[in-house]
């Protein structure tokens, strides 16, 4: 019972959002289709166990995952709305330097300052001291961060 009732008032939370209709059908056919597919798949292999559960993200709901989410969000913000790119291939450069800067350079409040590099036990960079240090240029000067020097 106490399921059914925190699905209604979540689905309820969702209408009443801008564009909260959209989402929640959209919601509803993705089940459905999910629900087909599952249904299709014990038909022809009704001894066989599923080992990989497919995640399929429903449009026009970023709360249904909200890390994917907010990493596009922040790439976008922070850089492709701030490029130029001419190609796939110059499209594809450019996001592995910003990977690069990412994961290695930029702080995360997240991670309580660290980078994720740090994070995942690659060695910290040399700390720069206010009396020498100098900047590093990231993403063609797009970002940039104390070295030390």
């Amino acid at each position: 019972m106490f399921i059914l009732t925190a699905h209604l008032l979540v689905t309820l939370a969702k209408l009443a959002r801008p564009g909260g209709l959209r989402a929640v059908a959209a919601e509803s056919l993705a089940v459905k289709h999910q629900l087909l597919i599952m249904k299709r798949s014990r038909q022809r292999a009704p001894n066989l166990t599923s080992t990989v559960d497919e995640i399929k993200t429903i449009p026009c709901t970023p709360v249904s995952h909200p890390f994917v989410e907010r990493l596009i969000g922040t790439v976008r913000r922070e850089y492709l709305d701030r490029t130029l790119f001419w190609n796939r291939g110059d499209l594809e450069r450019k996001l592995d330097n910003y990977k690069a800067y990412y994961n290695q350079h930029r702080c995360h409040t997240g991670l309580a300052g660290a980078t994720p590099a740090e994070r995942s036990g690659v060695p910290a960079q040399p700390i720069a001291r206010l009396e020498s240090y100098t900047w590093r240029q990231h993403c063609n000067g797009l970002f940039q961060t104390p070295a030390a020097a």
